[in-house]
């Protein structure tokens, strides 16, 4: 019989665990309350913590610290820059040595993540688990303990959906994304607590007219999900497809841009929150009530943003570390998103900083060889942020190295429409100094499909997966 510890049986206990996330989010609430300095003091200490942890319990980060002389006797005095940065590939080409569970293996994970008889449980009954949806070709395993997990949705419940108590019962989650595997997105809300949500997914592969039928026999008073897909419950909501009435809109995974706000805004009379998300730390910022920005919870991680600085903002790729997750701890791990961060004080007076962009993941940029033999390349929040009125929909897939094909799904007059799109993007063109290098075409459309991969919508494909696909992009 296997030998089971009384903390692993703790552990597992229900009554713990709601114990936990009790206390998760009355420590959550106030936290919110903190001084700029009393949010550094608790994540300085939470660092030296979770170092030691990792010190004494992970024979991979034990070892690569070593390499650079680096011990437990060194904690004290240690700043995180002294320390050398990790990504995916370390982690997984290590990932047994790299948990701090003995009770963590790579083997068991992924015949875990394969049986779809898995989706809702928890690996040994304790932990759990989930994949990234793998867009650098190489997908992770990402494993929360019980006190993380509990961690991670009382900072949902606090500062994402900021929880309502409803006297005439349970507020009714409505999750649209991908549900049929271990996902980020559907692994947290679907763990919501059922004393305060009444939860029901519509999974982005369902036909799209029986999605519809059932959301509105739903009628949910939250709308959660990637930022595509509520936007496009939000087009039928214009067009008279539906009548929902949400309270609250929550988007993430995937960019909510401009035009997708507003359209949002329009359709329920309802600012939607941007949230950021990912498998490697499930609630990394959300917005406030004055929608100005992600503010970071920085109580529990830490953002360090490379490359740039201009006064109060910094920008470039983001390198994260957690401080709540035992089981699986990221010190310095190098993500795919590049961001921008302002320390310029929120008219909410919180003292976390804000994210006031996310630019995506890497494969995101475009770049172009140009003649001289350089290299440019324009940044994925001029991408973003492409507005014209009338688009209510759009892609741009670099269909040759110097040619970007757009394709538009467009509300009124589809002529007018396609013009001021190439007018804006001429004026991009320019500001970059591409309008005479890269060709630039556009054509309109019904709809555009969803990844299928991922279940996602992508805002921007590069020419090395654009050309897999394009057919006769150009006409």
């Amino acid at each position: 019989m296997a030998y089971v510890s009384v903390r692993s049986a703790l552990e597992c206990c229900p009554v713990v665990s709601w114990a936990g996330l009790v206390t998760g989010i009355i420590n959550a609430v106030r936290a919110t309350k903190w001084d700029r300095k009393t949010v550094l003091k608790h994540q300085q200490e939470r660092f030296k913590d979770i170092l030691a942890h990792v010190l004494t319990h992970s024979p991979f980060y034990k070892t690569l610290y070593a390499q650079h002389g680096i011990g437990l006797k060194d904690i004290g005095d240690l700043q995180l820059q002294d320390l050398p940065v990790i990504d995916k590939a370390m982690m997984m080409d290590n990932y047994d040595e790299f948990v701090c569970d003995r009770r963590l293996n790579k083997k068991e994970l992924e015949a875990f993540l394969l049986d779809p008889a898995n989706l809702g449980k928890k690996f040994k009954r304790c932990f759990t688990v989930m994949h990234s949806s793998g867009s650098t070709g190489r997908p992770g395993i990402f494993v929360y303990d019980v006190d993380a997990w509990n961690l991670t949705k009382s900072l949902a419940i606090t500062r994402v959906s900021r929880i309502r108590f409803n006297r005439f019962g349970r507020q009714r989650l409505a999750f649209i994304g991908a549900a049929d595997g271990l996902y980020a997105g559907i692994s947290l809300v679907s763990d919501a607590p059922g004393f305060l949500y009444n939860f029901k997914p519509f999974p982005v592969c369902e036909p799209w007219d029986l999605l519809l039928e059932h959301i509105q026999a739903f009628s949910p008073d939250i709308i959660s999900g990637y930022s595509s897909s509520v936007y496009m419950l939000a087009l039928e909501q214009i067009k008279g497809n539906l009548s929902l009435h949400p309270a609250r809109i929550i988007c993430s995974a995937d960019p909510l841009t401009a035009y997708m706000r507003e359209a949002v805004k329009d359709a329920f009379r309802v600012e939607p929150v941007n949230f950021y998300a990912s498998s490697e730390s499930l609630c990394m910022a959300a917005e406030c009530l004055e929608h100005d920005g992600l503010h970071m919870n920085e109580d529990w991680n830490i953002f360090e943003v490379e490359d740039g600085a201009v006064g109060n903002v910094r920008y470039g790729s983001l390198i994260l570390t957690t401080l709540f997750n035992r089981a699986q701890p990221l010190i310095r791990y190098r993500m795919e998103d590049h961001v921008t961060v302002t320390s310029e004080p929120c008219a909410c007076g919180s003292a976390y900083h804000r994210i006031m962009s996310i630019g995506g993941r890497s494969e995101d940029f475009l770049y172009f060889k140009l003649s001289d033999g350089k290299t440019a390349f324009i940044h994925p929040s001029e991408i973003v942020e492409f507005f014209v009125p009338g688009l209510e929909k759009f892609q741009l897939r670099q269909v040759e190295p110097l040619h970007l094909h757009m394709l538009l799904v467009t509300s009124g007059d589809a002529a007018s429409v396609r013009e001021a799109a190439q007018r804006r993007m001429h004026k991009l063109l320019v500001s970059c100094g591409l309008e005479k290098a890269v060709r630039f075409t556009t054509e309109c459309v019904d709809e555009i499909p969803l990844d299928s991969r991922t279940g996602k919508f992508r805002l921007v494909i590069p020419f090395e997966e654009g050309t897999e696909s394009m057919g006769t992009a150009g006409k």
